[in-house]
């Protein structure tokens, strides 16, 4: 009797080391939701005035790294450029830019994200037109 019971204690004291074991954090996955409030799509804005980027990233964890791109895909060139770092889940972005154009040009804004590899990043865009 006396074996039964050490048999059982040493159960017992293996079945509570065991259950109070770390586990294995769960893993969140990386989601970012990109919203832009401007400009919308296919908005027009007028040469000598400011085109107002504002989007809004919201991921399920650290956003990591944020970019906002305006190309003017007519000639190419950059409008704006910003990359900025960020270890908040949520970020408002809010920019100006001039807007300098002799004839109607085609502007597309890209939002983005990733979380360390740039390969791995998620983006949304918006094609608005410069108006003369």
């Amino acid at each position: 009797m006396k074996i039964f019971f050490i048999g059982m204690s040493a159960v017992v004291l293996i079945s509570v080391i065991y259950s109070c074991k770390e586990k294995d954090p769960e893993t969140t996955p990386y989601t970012v939701t990109i919203s832009f409030l401007e400009p919308a799509a296919d908005d027009e804005i007028m040469s000598g005035s400011e085109m107002h980027m504002e989007v809004d990233f919201d991921g399920s964890k650290a956003l990591g790294n944020i970019e906002v791109l305006a190309l003017n895909t007519t000639t190419g060139d950059t409008i704006a450029y910003y990359n900025i770092p960020t270890n908040d889940a949520f970020y408002a972005f809010h920019e100006h830019a001039d807007i300098i154009v002799a004839e109607h040009n085609m502007c597309t804004i890209t939002a983005s994200a990733w979380e360390s590899d740039y390969a791995d990043r998620i983006s949304k865009s918006v094609m608005v037109h410069l108006i003369p």
